[in-house]
């Protein structure tokens, strides 16, 4: 029987996160890196970027750091739940130690796998080629239906890009994708991809589309 894959984003998508500009002193988290490491930003490899991330998550501050709404209710419903991100798979845990207690339970149940850009390398950056690989190991374990959520529209067009070179080598290969905008607009259906404002909106969605399937 084959299955649905929900892949998620973190930052932006699943999670709200916001740089305190105003306390910390720094425009952006990568000055405050480069700051705390006495280097200057181009000399700050992407691994150490991601690694000064931890503070931040374990304690909310200088990233303030949230569950969308509808974060539990959403990956309950549906169930098969990976996350590929260009952060460490780590730092779902630093995550982890600050919201936990927020949420009343560990978020990193709802999910089967963390990956992560760094299992292709020494990278914090999405590419199609990773992609590509990604799906190429979740075909050949069943699953036929792909369903991608991300803030960055970017990542959607890599995303889109990868699926279609899959779909020449695979037909059963299918997928929905979702632009996640954190606003109050509903479900808009663009062309080859949904814009949503909540996640919320994806249960609506997925519900009405496969009643007509």
């Amino acid at each position: 029987m084959s299955k649905t894959l929900y892949l998620w984003d973190l930052a932006g998508t699943l999670f709200y996160e916001e740089w305190d500009i105003k306390k910390t002193g720094y425009p952006a988290i990568g000055d405050w890196i480069a700051a705390k490491l006495k280097k200057k930003k181009s000399e700050v490899t992407d691994r150490e970027y991601e690694e000064m991330h931890r503070f931040a998550y374990e304690h909310g501050w200088p990233i303030k750091l949230a569950l969308k709404p509808g974060f539990k209710e959403v990956l309950i419903w549906t169930k098969h739940n990976e996350t590929f991100s260009t952060g460490m798979q780590e730092q779902m845990a630093w995550r982890a130690k600050y919201l936990n207690p927020k949420a009343g339970c560990d978020i990193r149940k709802f999910f089967q796998k963390f990956n992560s850009t760094f299992d292709y390398g020494e990278t914090n950056k999405k590419t199609k080629e990773m992609l590509i690989n990604y799906l190429g190991k979740k075909y050949r374990q069943g699953y036929r239906t792909v369903l991608y959520i991300d803030d960055k529209l970017s990542n959607c067009k890599f995303f889109i890009s990868a699926v279609k070179s899959m779909q020449k080598r695979h037909k059963g290969l299918k997928y929905r994708l979702y632009h996640i905008l954190n606003d109050k607009k509903g479900i808009r259906k663009k062309r080859g991809y949904f814009e949503i404002g909540r996640l919320t909106d994806i249960i609506n969605n997925e519900k009405k589309l496969t009643s007509t399937l």
